[in-house]
């Protein structure tokens, strides 16, 4: 099939983030194991944390799994998370401050405190910008106007003058947190749209615009790598160079669509033919190209049979028979890929002169 261009990008960046996220809830899931295990272990554990630790931990390890199991869920996942946790850090928050009259559990506070720009931070890495900014916002807001109420009229005198000092400075930098993050997402969000792009653009340099293999820069580079193997590994690489018999009254009959139509089927078949190794281009015009690394001439013969085949049995859109000649040499020492690819065009021009619809071979060095 044709490339097309905002497909692939798309695809490899959902793909990433679906990987991201199946690794970061169970790691999120082990941390507050760690967590519950060290407080228990020191006597800090307060009470309602005895019960939303567990909480915690099923969340992310349910939220793991279900995207390892049932991946199109990864929207309802993501927001589950983003709530539950942001949830709990505001509820652990106001039960800290408003729950009992004694003095302040400082502990608890502090590490409430701490973890309070984490939620903001998975706000942000679970949702799109503009919403994560709206939701943090909100949680910001639900936090502290309870705080600020309390503070206004005194109800709560145990808090004492060092906290109702500090907690504005608290509050002002929840929003720094969370107008920073913004930019960091945007900017994040600039770079996958830049990488995307790069990476469209790259494909589109590579690829034949027609029928969406590699075009001739691709295979001059497949060229030169399997030359490359061949030198290091001593295990030859063969091309086979193939050419549409009678391509022109082709066009002639049926018009340079329906040319065009056959070089698209062309590709799809000769791609259905080759192994996960071999890569597929087009040579120019009606010229295709196999290059076959670590192949041995007689390997590749019986590839270029088995396409030669597929070809001449394949019922074309335009109705008509199409055949292919084929020619195919392998690396010889000393070879360039010029060398290469001119014995493989000699082998392909005996094959069109003994008839068509044929393969021919080439293992000599021929003089240009």
């Amino acid at each position: 099939m044709p490339f097309s261009e905002p497909t692939n990008a798309q695809a490899t960046s959902r793909e990433g983030e679906l990987r991201a996220l199946r690794l970061l809830l169970p790691i999120g899931a082990a941390v507050v194991l760690l967590i519950s295990a060290w407080e228990h272990a020191n006597g800090v554990v307060s009470w309602w944390d005895r019960y939303l630790y567990p909480l915690l931990v099923t969340v992310f390890a349910v939220g793991g799994l279900t995207l390892w199991r049932w991946p199109q869920y990864q929207g309802a996942v993501r927001l589950v998370s983003v709530v539950t946790v942001n949830l709990y850090l505001m509820a652990v928050l106001l039960m800290v401050l408003f729950i009992g009259d004694a003095p302040l559990n400082q502990y608890t506070l502090l590490t409430t405190l701490v973890w309070l720009p984490f939620g903001y931070g998975l706000i942000f890495v679970m949702l799109a910008a503009r919403p994560a900014m709206f939701i943090s916002f909100i949680v910001a807001l639900l936090t502290f106007t309870p705080i600020f109420v309390a503070m206004a009229f005194n109800l709560r005198p145990n808090w004492g003058q060092e906290f109702t000092t500090t907690m504005p400075v608290l509050a002002l930098s929840q929003v720094v947190y969370i107008v920073l993050l913004l930019a960091i997402s945007d900017l994040r969000a600039s770079f996958h749209r830049a990488s995307a792009r790069l990476q469209v653009a790259q494909e589109l340099a590579l690829s034949d615009a027609l029928t969406g293999v590699g075009n001739r820069r691709a295979l001059q580079e497949h060229l030169r790598a399997g030359l490359s193997v061949a030198e290091r590994g001593h295990v030859p690489t063969s091309i086979i160079l193939m050419d549409i018999d009678h391509f022109k009254p082709i066009n002639d009959n049926h018009g340079h669509s329906g040319g065009d139509q056959v070089l698209v089927q062309m590709a799809q078949l000769l791609s259905d033919q080759l192994r996960a190794s071999d890569r597929l281009g087009r040579w120019g015009g009606e010229e295709f190209m196999v290059v076959a690394q670590a192949t041995p001439m007689h390997a590749a013969l019986e590839l270029a049979e088995r396409i030669r085949k597929a070809v001449a049995a394949f019922e074309f859109a335009h109705g008509d028979p199409v055949t292919l000649s084929l020619g195919v040499t392998q690396t010889l020492p000393g070879d360039t890929a010029d060398s290469l690819v001119h014995r493989a065009d000699k082998a392909l021009y005996r094959a069109k002169n003994n008839g068509r619809n044929r393969v021919e071979a080439q293992t000599v060095i021929t003089a240009h």
